[in-house]
Parts: structure tokens; sequence; C-alpha cells
């Protein structure tokens, strides 16, 4: 299991940005880049600030979120699958 932790930023700075709309955590085993339809199967993300973020789709089946800051995420097809989310934060988190 890979392990990772950190801060997500957004990252808008124009159109022709690769990351907009992206979340980037700097982990100190390096950075991983979160998007819409993003396989994140089986990573260790506990205590990630993602708040507000746009995770649809994004596959987090095994992963640790123990901690995590979900709040205010759109999380519409989003998959959990055996996801640890002991103590995630998921108020007002858009499901479905």
């Amino acid at each position: 299991m890979n392990m990772l932790s950190g801060v997500a930023m957004i990252v808008k700075e124009s159109f022709s940005n690769p990351f907009q709309d992206s979340y980037v955590l700097d982990t100190p085993n390096g950075v991983v880049v979160i998007k819409p339809g993003a396989n994140l199967h089986g990573l260790d993300l506990s205590g990630v600030k993602l708040s507000g973020a746009d995770l649809r789709n994004v596959d987090f089946s095994g992963a640790n979120l123990s901690g995590a800051d979900l709040s205010g995420a759109d999380l519409r097809g989003a998959k959990f699958l055996n996801a640890r989310l002991d103590n995630a934060k998921l108020e007002d988190a858009v499901r479905g």
C-alpha cells in the first residue's frame, strides 16, 4: 500500500493548464494529481484535505481515507468499496 499524506491545493491558472481543476497532493513520497475519474485504489490518503473538491467518479476502493476532509466535495459516482472512512468529514458532500 502506498503511503501518502499532505494538503491538497487546486490549480486553476488558465484553460491551457494541464492541471486545471486538478488537486495536487504534495507528499513525502512524491506528487499525486487527483482529478475526476482518477484511480486512487488502495492508496493511503489518511488526513488529506479535499474539501470542496470535484471527485466525481474517483475510485477510492480499498483506500485509507481515515480523518480525510471531504466536506463539500462532489462525490457523485465515486467508488468507496472497502475504503476506510474512520473519522472522515463528509458534511455537505454531494453523493449519488
